[in-house]
C-alpha cells in the first residue's frame, strides 16, 4: 500500500510524516529506499518528520539516514522543502 501511494504521488516535493509510527521492520526499511530512490529518479524532494528514537535508531544503525533528509516536525521538513 505504502509504495502504491509513493509511486502515485506527482509533486515536486514530499515529506512523509512519522509521527504515528512506532516501529519499522525491514520490509519498512526496504520501502524508504525505494522511496528514497523513486524520488530521486523523479527529481522530487523528499523529507520525513516526526520520527520517534526507535525508527531514527534503526536508520542510523543501518547507515540508511544518510540518505534522506529527517526533520523534528512537518513544520519543519516543509519550510525546509519550500524554495526561499
Amino acid at each position: 500500500m505504502f509504495q502504491d501511494a509513493m509511486k502515485k504521488e506527482t509533486g515536486p516535493a514530499l515529506v512523509l510524516d512519522f509521527t504515528e509510527v512506532d516501529y519499522i521492520d525491514s520490509a519498512g526499511l526496504g520501502a524508504l529506499v525505494a522511496a528514497h530512490v523513486g524520488a530521486q529518479r523523479a527529481m522530487r524532494k523528499l523529507a520525513f518528520a516526526g520520527m520517534n528514537t526507535q525508527v531514527k535508531a534503526l536508520l542510523d544503525m543501518t547507515h540508511v539516514s544518510e540518505l534522506f533528509k529527517t526533520y523534528p516536525t512537518v513544520k519543519d521538513a516543509e519550510a525546509a522543502l519550500t524554495p526561499s
